[in-house]
């Protein structure tokens, strides 16, 4: 993520949660049937148009998401991917940190790893497992979300929420992006201390030259 958001979640002490809605809206494939189970209906594009307008969108706008990389090490992919320029940082968590940071929150969150499929398979399912799996083209992300249903219907039509956490708990360390100059380092961490966060701050695994040996 970018500086910006770090500082949000760490001033604010929450993680914004996008709707369904958002999501799909951002990206065509989010929530949306596979060519495998529109044809399993054999029924008129515009009949199955339909269905999806009656039952799947209301749903759609009462689940909220919050999404991770989930690795053993760090992914250059990704740094490119989500980090724009040079000043971008990672927050390094776990499942068990994911899980407990909600304890003292009103929201019941879930948790659960996002499944990569070819677009043939599957049959019809539940809207929240049709944003838990993606197209294998993106199994680079190693996906994992947190989820919010909005039971009570509270949240129509808001884009997003965000919902209070412990930081202190979710985050074991931030870690600065590879390309980030020598100056960056330092100021990310004077800013960790300036808001009241005893969090370690260190340089990306990237950022320095791997160990010359004998030839």
């Amino acid at each position: 993520m970018n500086l910006e958001k770090l500082l949000s979640i760490l001033t604010d002490r929450t993680l914004f949660f996008p709707s369904g809605t958002t999501l799909a809206r951002d990206d065509k494939y989010e929530g949306q049937p596979t060519s495998g189970e529109v044809d399993a209906l054999s029924l008129e594009p515009a009949t199955v148009g339909k269905l999806e307008n009656k039952f799947n969108k209301p749903t759609q706008a009462r689940f909220f998401f919050n999404c991770w990389h989930m690795n053993d090490s760090e992914s250059d992919a990704m740094w490119k991917i989500y980090v724009n320029g040079i000043g971008g940082v990672a927050i390094r968590s776990s499942i068990v940190r994911l899980k407990q940071c909600f304890q003292n929150s009103q929201e019941d969150i879930s948790l659960g790893r996002i499944h990569y499929i070819n677009d043939e398979t599957g049959h019809f399912e539940h809207p929240l497992r049709r944003y838990m799996r993606k197209k294998s083209a993106f199994k680079h992300e190693q996906e994992v979300r947190l989820v919010f249903y909005d039971e009570n219907n509270e949240y129509s039509g808001c884009p997003g929420l965000s919902i209070p956490v412990d930081v202190s708990v979710l985050v074991e360390r931030i870690v600065v992006s590879p390309r980030a100059e020598s100056w960056f380092l330092p100021l990310v961490k004077k800013l960790v201390i300036k808001l009241g966060h005893e969090i370690e701050v260190v340089s990306s695994e990237g950022s320095a030259p791997l160990p010359i040996g004998p030839s």
